[in-house]
């Protein structure tokens, strides 16, 4: 098995531990995916670093929301 497919998995059965705070852990792993992603989502390339906390206004994601 793919250990990132193994390791999702992984992540997944945890997050329903109590008080297992996935999001401490994650951020790493779906890194390596996020600017695929967010490149799908928008349309167009971007730079390939992806920070934490990546600030993408609301509008862009969903065009009927008012921001």
């Amino acid at each position: 098995m793919d250990l990132i497919k193994m390791l999702f998995e992984r992540m997944d059965g945890w997050r329903h531990l109590p008080n297992y705070q996935l999001e401490r852990r994650a951020d790493l792993f779906f890194s390596l995916y996020l600017p695929a992603a967010v490149e799908a989502k928008l349309g167009f390339s971007i730079y390939p670093l992806m920070v934490p906390e990546f600030p993408v206004r609301i509008g862009t994601i969903y065009p009927d929301i008012d921001d």
